[in-house]
């Protein structure tokens, strides 16, 4: 079933990185969008850095267990958040053929065990895996939060709000185009993926405070990660209703 949705997943985009960025091209007036939209989330947005993109971004609900990092990831990228077991399969692998290259940020082999043993729950990640995410995307993530919260916990890998790189890589290595969630601590911690509603503006994301910057390859800037673009085929982000099918009878989820 995974290599099926691996396969489609590599006609839709022609890659293997999963850099498509799924956008809606909707009113956010219209009532359907407006179900849509995470009201809590969407004042967050409003009190954050992100405030600035406001116009044509808004962030989406999600459903699901844990901070739902997998289910935000998945529809920030594809429009649709049933790709979160794949996104999880690719976080393991990316942990368990890069071992010595985690093993650096947690030392300690009682948490670092329970870093991988989070991760094959997929509930309660952390910004560790975070980090893992983004090099196994190959795709920055930027992680925003309410100023309030942001003043409070501050920024960074030891902080609520941050930037993460994929550092394993250099920058010319990657798709450059940053993924963007936002964070609460208040639900308690969770996500929600931040979607632009329109292809037609470049959407120029605030930076925030970066996280593991000690891992950039020496001469690399973390900015080198980063362009303000938007990579927008709409149809590619839309599940195709023969993938759909085939995860409804796996019984992964249900057809609602």
């Amino acid at each position: 079933m995974q290599q099926i949705i691996r396969e489609k997943i590599e006609q839709m985009t022609g890659t293997n990185t999963l850099s498509t960025q799924f956008t809606y091209l909707v009113d956010p007036l219209d009532d359907n969008f407006n179900h849509r939209v995470d009201s809590v989330f969407r004042g967050d947005m409003l009190r954050s850095k992100a405030s600035d993109v406001s116009d044509n971004v808004y962030p989406l609900k999600i459903y699901g267990e844990g901070n739902r990092l997998l289910q935000s990831l998945s529809m920030a990228i594809y429009g649709v958040q049933l790709y979160d077991f794949l996104l999880q399969e690719l976080l393991l692998e990316e942990i368990s053929q890069n071992r010595d290259y985690y093993c650096l940020l947690e030392p300690d082999e009682s948490k670092f065990q329970q870093f991988i043993d989070k991760a094959e729950q997929g509930l309660k990640l952390s910004f560790m895996h975070m980090l893992a995410l983004s090099n196994a995307l190959k795709r920055p993530i930027i992680v925003y939060c309410a100023n309030e919260y942001y003043e409070m916990f501050g920024g960074g890998e030891s902080g609520i709000s941050a930037l993460f790189v994929p550092s394993r890589f250099l920058p010319d290595q990657i798709e450059t185009t940053p993924i963007a969630l936002i964070t609460s601590p208040e639900m308690p911690l969770t996500y929600a993926p931040l979607v632009p509603i329109d292809s037609s503006d470049v959407v120029c994301w605030p930076t925030v405070d970066g996280a593991y910057i000690d891992k950039i390859p020496e001469g690399v800037d973390i900015q080198d990660y980063m362009k303000y673009s938007n990579i927008v085929e709409p149809n590619h982000a839309l599940l195709d209703p023969a993938v759909l099918e085939e995860i409804v009878k796996s019984g992964l989820v249900n057809s609602k």
